[in-house]
């Protein structure tokens, strides 16, 4: 939500402070300080999990079960820890709850790389692709465009999304 407060507008956070402890990755590029920094000196809405169902309508059964199951390293970029499967289902209820609240999420992991069936590139679950879906399901949101400005090709969201006309990836 856009709101002024004497220095333009703002957009409202979300994210969770388990973000900053949960999934941890040791000296990994991908790693719980990013979370930690952004909290320090953001205020932020915290967000609840993505239910099972929201990953199920972007993502197999079988991917939520490996993420769920796996300790150690899923690819050379992407690892699993006991706490994993939580902080996955975390970043895309963050998703959700941005989406939710016309909001912006800082969410770890990542989701951008995470295909239908396979976690990859740092990524478990496309929590974009999760929350688009989710707007569509719940919101009764007809079209949803997603725009992915990071500095390298969102193969996962690609993945996810490539059959469904009513979701533009650009």
């Amino acid at each position: 939500m856009l709101a002024r407060h004497g220095r333009g507008p703002r957009i409202e956070l979300v994210s969770h402070s388990a973000f900053s402890y949960l999934h941890p990755t040791g000296q990994h590029p991908e790693s719980q300080q990013r979370m930690v920094v952004l909290q320090e000196r953001f205020p932020f809405v915290e967000c609840t999990p993505a239910s099972e169902d929201d990953i199920l309508r972007c993502h197999t059964s079988e991917l939520v079960d490996h993420v769920r199951d796996t300790r150690g390293w899923i690819d050379g970029d992407t690892m699993c820890t006991e706490t994993t499967f939580e902080a996955a289902l975390l970043a895309a209820g963050a998703a959700i709850e941005a989406v939710r609240r016309g909001a912006f999420a800082i969410a770890r992991p990542p989701g951008h790389h995470a295909e239908r069936a396979r976690a990859m590139g740092f990524c478990l679950f496309d929590n974009i692709a999760v929350a688009a879906r989710w707007a569509q399901a719940e919101l009764g949101i007809g079209r949803v465009a997603i725009v992915d400005w990071d500095v390298h090709h969102g193969n996962g969201t690609q993945d996810v999304v490539a059959d469904d006309e009513s979701i533009l990836f650009v």
